[in-house]
């Protein structure tokens, strides 16, 4: 229900369910599997009392729902909430004079507005209102008139805009109910002494008031009220009394009266239909709170004997009774707010101090990826979320270094690989992961240049290789690259131990431009160019390797520190681009794959990749090594990553078979770092190289 209510002036109800939850964590029961960690909201303010919380009910799918909370030290409204993030309450008004119970009601936009009463010295109070429109609280505006003792007020927002402000004047008279609706001057409803006011859409409100044992009302809008009429006889003075009702005019009581607590339910319309006992041995209640999102779903909660219950009501006729137990200290406040997604939440005032806490469960994540291409990269896939619950935020993890905050959207691969996609959804009830069952993979094109991405450290000598894919054969090809001089002192591009060094290349053409963050190279290789002309070509392959940028890293970066090396087109003067020469003397412009430099700590030890037996070369012995190793109880080799010829983080079989393919049947390239020394750029279960 969308009805705020007010604080029972007899009662004070508030203040006494508001102990119960803030230590809810050592209560063992089915509601607390759910609750999260309480938060701290007045830390070094101060004693605190008279919280108040609220909820925006109009939106069940909204994350976070929009929490609003006061309470009041002697001089001082204090607020906090969704708003601020629950941050350390803020001062919503400094006064000089005594202030008296606040409430608290908010509208849309950021909209809040607390009523109070407040104090000059011993003279009569006077109430005023406090509002806060997506900015700060403004100065008090007094709403009251004449000098009689005016006080216990309550606020609400229609869902026209206007408020409405009902409190109590007292006079020698007597007690009266008067009500301000929006800039109408203050009326009399009628004589009384606790008042509640209850929205029923557009401009249109009901203040209900108890005048001895019976509940009166009347309606009002912005031009005209009704006459006072009688909508239930308690025929006895209540203890407590707590109202709500929604925009249909039904109507929910929770009251105290002798020892029996009882649940009045009906409308407007029809008075009075129902009546409950909710607890029948109601001797000793001392504090009650109360609040409803509709008839099928409320929460009540009282405290007895210095224990705590909870009466939950939930659709489906599911009926929860339980004293939450394991508190330690005699509870001060609490009050219960359900919030539009029927969640609950919670201000407890315990040792003077302000905690907030709730029931919302954490979201469920789930993911949903589509693609309609041919895997090859560049590979397009779809995503969707599909999580469920109150979700703030989305979290896209593609495997692949880049993420995404959107709900849906489209990510695409640009280099070969195997990618593990997650999806990470937040909301005020916690966080869940979801991990695509299975991985993206996205396959090589049949013709690609690659940069493998590597660790490197200051002063590390690297031999970076130049991978080319392709399903022609090559009579030649051209490579230019980009690259920052200041991290990086290139020295050569060198065919040395390249597949194309030992097709005895005719042609060979490089050169190295050294122009500080945009330094630039290129290389230019024919294979067959002098008579006699014997068709000498590359055959096709996967991962060959073309050439080996060499150059050292500079030092005085720091770790973390990143660059890429980058295939470019147009470098120099004429322009040189990146492409194969095929057969048939045609030109074919490869995918570019770049590369990223990171800068790490320097390793005990370097290694080359495929050097089973350490003895600083790759040939057929390290095959023979790591078979001994592996099927005839040889030693093992003192670096296992050098071992794991195809980089998969595994020592088998599969390394001496990858490694025989690459010496002798031009099999793919042994991963970095290969040629060179260098160090490991992938994270496996491997141990380090020993000396």
């Amino acid at each position: 229900m969308s009805t705020r209510k007010r604080r029972n002036s007899i009662s004070r109800s508030w203040f006494a369910c508001w102990h119960m939850l803030l230590l809810c964590s050592l209560i063992q029961t089915s509601l607390w599997g759910q609750i999260q960690s309480p938060i701290l909201l007045t830390e070094g303010i101060g004693p605190v009392a008279a919280g108040q919380i609220h909820l925006d009910t109009s939106c069940s799918t909204c994350s976070p729902q929009q929490v609003s909370i006061c309470a009041k030290s002697i001089d001082q409204v204090l607020f906090s909430g969704t708003v601020l993030q629950y941050s350390t309450m803020v001062s919503a008004l400094d006064s000089s004079n005594q202030i008296g119970l606040p409430s608290l009601t908010q509208g849309s936009a950021a909209h809040y507005l607390i009523s109070l009463d407040q104090q000059i010295g011993s003279g009569s109070r006077f109430v005023s209102v406090i509002e806060s429109v997506a900015a700060g609280f403004g100065a008090p505006e007094q709403v009251s008139e004449g000098p009689e003792d005016q006080h216990s007020s309550v606020v609400t927002i229609l869902d026209s805009g206007h408020r409405v402000v009902s409190w109590i004047r007292s006079d020698v008279n007597g007690d009266t109910v008067m009500m301000k609706y929006g800039v109408n001057p203050p009326v009399e409803i009628g004589s009384g002494s606790v008042s509640h006011i209850c929205s029923v859409g557009g401009d249109s409100v009901v203040i209900c008031w108890l005048d001895g044992t019976q509940l009166w009302y009347r309606v009002a809008d912005a031009g005209s009220i009704s006459s006072p009429m009688v909508l239930y006889d308690l025929l006895s003075v209540p203890t407590y009394l707590e109202l709500d009702s929604d925009a249909l005019g039904n109507l929910q009581i929770v009251t105290l009266i002798a020892d029996q607590l009882l649940l009045l339910q009906g409308s407007m319309s029809t008075g009075i239909t129902d009546q409950q006992v909710i607890h029948e041995r109601a001797i000793g209640l001392t504090h009650l709170s109360f609040d409803s999102l509709a008839t099928d779903r409320f929460c009540i909660c009282w405290i007895q004997d210095d224990l705590i219950w909870r009466y939950t009501f939930n659709p489906g006729g599911v009926v929860t009774t339980e004293t939450l137990t394991g508190i330690s200290g005699i509870p001060q406040e609490v009050q219960v707010a359900i919030d539009a997604a029927g969640h609950e939440h919670y201000l407890v005032i315990a040792d003077d101090d302000a905690w907030y806490f709730h029931d919302t469960p954490a979201p469920v994540a789930g993911l949903m990826i589509q693609t309609s291409d041919d895997g090859i990269a560049d590979h397009t896939i779809t995503y969707e979320s599909e999580s469920s619950g109150l979700i703030s935020s989305h979290f896209w993890d593609f495997g692949d270094g880049e993420t995404s905050a959107s709900n849906s959207g489209e990510h695409t691969y640009l280099e070969p690989g195997t990618y593990i996609i997650s999806l990470t959804v937040e909301g005020p009830g916690g966080a869940d992961t979801s991990v695509l069952p299975y991985p993206v993979v996205v396959a090589p094109p049949e013709s690609s240049m690659e940069l493998a991405d590597i660790s490197v450290f200051g002063g590390q000598p690297v031999f970076h290789p130049v991978l080319g894919t392709h399903s022609a054969y090559l009579q030649g090809f051209q490579i230019a690259v980009e690259f920052d001089g200041l991290i990086l002192d290139m020295s050569e591009i060198s065919l040395s131990g390249t597949q194309a060094e030992s097709l005895a290349p005719e042609f060979i053409i490089s050169q190295i431009n050294m122009a500080g963050a945009d330094s630039s190279m290129y290389i230019a290789v024919i294979f067959d160019t002098l008579p006699p002309f014997d068709g000498r070509m590359m055959n096709p392959g996967t991962n060959q390797t073309l050439c080996t940028l060499d150059y050292t890293v500079n030092f005085g970066f720091p770790l973390g520190t990143s660059t890429e090396l980058r295939f470019a087109d147009g470098v120099g003067n004429p322009p040189i681009y990146t492409m194969y020469a095929i057969e048939g003397g045609f030109s074919e412009s490869p995918y570019q794959i770049h590369g990223t430099v990171n800068i790490s700590e320097a390793p005990q030890f370097l290694f080359v990749r495929g050097d089973a037996n350490y003895n600083q070369s790759v040939n057929i012995a390290d095959t023979i090594f790591l078979l001994d190793y592996l099927f005839t109880n040889g030693v093992a080799s003192v670096c296992p990553d050098a071992a794991d010829s195809n980089d998969d983080g595994l020592l088998n079989i599969g390394d001496a078979i990858y490694l025989l393919n690459f010496l002798f049947s031009s099999g793919e390239t042994i991963p970095y770092p290969y040629p060179g020394y260098g160090i490991d750029p992938t994270v496996d279960d491997l141990g380090a190289c020993l000396p």
